[in-house]
This record gives structure tokens, sequence and C-alpha cells, in this order.
């Protein structure tokens, strides 16, 4: 999984979505097990070439519906089209992110905060199974919200505790530990054993 910048869908999806207005017909050769780069939500990820069809097919006729009803506002309901030329095509549709999606985008945030403490504290900190299962059942239990939504629910159950882990026992530079026993408490906040890892033990 990469950011987004620069991304830009292949020439034979393009020339789908642009014809698909005219309900024309396509055929497509190649097996369906490649694998396509597919964005959702600023997110640029490898999927399957059925899965990235039937999003891509999903997103354009969620986009047409709304569309329309944007459309049918402003010259009925309001009676001013004009304001609806200012806007032009300047609306974008977003599609929901997908649990399979939404997987990749934990994991990478996830990542992405353990390689941050290791570089700015140089202290290795890995999660045992257990732990991780835990956290990504808390991250990804409401994808309502998007990755904004995943993003500050791995700042609520890992960073913000690691923050506090931190304080009280100061790990020295140059040490490994291990998250264990990660839990939410009845008061809502997560807690967690920030275990030392021996010198030479795998993480």
């Amino acid at each position: 999984m990469t950011e987004s910048c620069g991304f830009e869908r292949p020439r034979w999806l393009r020339d789908l979505l642009r014809f698909l207005p005219l309900k024309s017909q396509f055929v497509l050769s190649g097996n369906v097990r490649d694998l396509q780069l597919s964005q959702v939500n600023g997110i640029v990820a490898h999927q399957p070439l059925t899965a990235t069809l039937a999003q891509e097919l999903r997103v354009a006729d969620v986009r047409g519906k709304v569309r329309a009803e944007i459309e049918n506002h402003f010259k009925t309901v309001l009676n001013r089209p004009e304001i609806l030329n200012r806007i032009g095509d300047n609306i974008l549709v977003f599609d929901f992110i997908r649990p399979l999606i939404a997987v990749e985008i934990f994991e990478s945030m996830v990542a992405r905060v353990l390689s941050d403490v290791e570089f700015n504290q140089q202290v290795d900190i890995a999660l045992d199974e257990p732990s991780r299962t835990q956290l990504e059942v808390l991250c990804l239990a409401d994808l309502s919200n998007g990755g904004c939504g995943i993003r500050n629910k791995v700042e609520t159950h890992l960073v913000n505790p690691l923050a506090r882990a931190f304080f009280e026992c100061a790990p020295e530079p140059g040490s490994a530990r291990k998250i264990k026993n990660l839990s939410v408490g009845s008061d809502g906040v997560t807690t967690f054993q920030l275990a030392q890892i021996a010198e030479g033990a795998k993480p």
C-alpha cells in the first residue's frame, strides 16, 4: 500500500468509466486474479481485478446518483441553476472504506507509529499477536468515519497509551519492548504492559 500522490487509473479503466454513461459494451481480457492498483479514500492498494471493477462500478453508480440529486436540488428545489453552474464539475463523491482496505490502512498506520517511536526514541516496539488482534478490533469496529476515524482510534488505543507507558517506565534508548495484555478498562482508557525483551531474543 502506498500514498495516493500521483496515482492515475490504468488506461482501460479510464476508458471504461468515460464511456459508461453511453451504456457501451466492453470485453476485458486477463486473469481475474491479477492484482490492480486501486485508490480508496486517498490510499492506493493492490486489489484483484474483480474487486477493482466492482469498486469502480459501485462508485460510478453512487457518484451518478449523488450528482443527479444535487442537480435536482439546485434546479427544482432552490430554483437556482446558476449556482450549480458556478460549482461546475468541482463535486467529489467518495466511496466508503471497505474492510480489506481498512485492514491495510490500519497496518500502515500502526507500522508508521512504531517506526516513528524507533526513530525518535531509539526504542524498538513490537506487539504480541493477541494485542495486535485486539487493537485491530478496536480500531476497525466502526468504519463510518473513514481513514480519519481509523487514525483517531489508533491514537486513542495505541499512541496515547504508549506515551503514558513511556512516561511511567522510561525505556532506555537501544532497548526493545513488546506490548502485551492490551485491554480497555471500564473507564474507556486503553492500557497495556510494555514488557522488556531480552537482548538477542526475537521481538
